[in-house]
């Protein structure tokens, strides 16, 4: 059987079991800072039994977090790409879901799907970059952390790793205050004047970051940015 079959009949799959596509996945995201909705991931509920009967497993204790994981193919402009969904519990109680994408989806195409979502519900987004700038994160006001990288293609595009979001009304765990606290660990704050006054502002990767977010009327200017030379 061809790749192209192959990979035909995993999409009609897919369909039947009611996955969303990657760009619909990723403005829920965004839009109320994790998945409500379960039958976006194919899934009836969120109850760990369902989960464990639609080949989640999970790491953890129940009493303390828990987190049930599977791996699955979405959609992505009529190609298919592996993703990894992600669902915490605390105290046997959901908190918050995320999803890591192994697949070559544009940061910069995604930004330009979801402005009209990042103006009308006011969310602004802050800039982190690694010193060599092949890795970053945008972390959005509504508490989704969403991670990329170059994939090891020398800055000609971005691409999204991960998409981390807020704990859902548990105040004993906030995946938000986690997420924030690992970003700025690992990666400086850099402002849109910023990036597009620095010497690396011609590479594509960072070009097409800076067109995107041109578009956008809620981009962060923070004072504290980092420094490019």
């Amino acid at each position: 059987m061809s790749l192209i079959k192959r990979q035909k009949q995993t999409l009609v799959l897919q369909q039947r079991i009611g996955l969303a596509q990657a760009d619909e996945l990723l403005i829920k995201f965004l839009k109320n800072g994790h998945i409500t909705d379960p039958d976006s991931l194919g899934l009836p509920s969120f109850d760990p039994y369902i989960l464990e009967h639609n080949d989640f497993e999970h790491a953890g204790h129940e009493d303390e977090l828990l987190m049930y994981s599977a791996q699955k193919f979405i959609s992505n402009k009529k190609q298919l790409i592996p993703v990894e969904i992600k669902i915490y519990f605390l105290s046997r109680k959901i908190i918050t879901n995320g999803m890591g994408i192994f697949g070559n989806m544009r940061l910069h195409k995604f930004l330009e799907t979801s402005a009209f979502l990042l103006k009308e519900k006011n969310i602004s987004v802050n800039i982190y970059l690694g010193r060599d700038l092949k890795e970053g994160a945008l972390f959005f006001s509504n508490g989704v952390a969403m991670r990329f990288s170059d994939n090891g293609k020398s800055l000609n595009n971005y691409y999204i790793n991960t998409v981390e979001s807020n704990s859902i009304g548990n105040e004993k765990f906030s995946f938000q205050n986690a997420s924030l606290s690992s970003i700025e660990s690992i990666y400086d704050r850099f402002s849109y004047d910023n990036l597009i006054n620095c010497r690396f502002s011609r590479k594509p990767a960072i070009r097409k970051l800076l067109k995107s977010f041109s578009k956008l009327i809620s981009v962060s200017t923070c004072a504290e940015s980092g420094q490019l030379d």
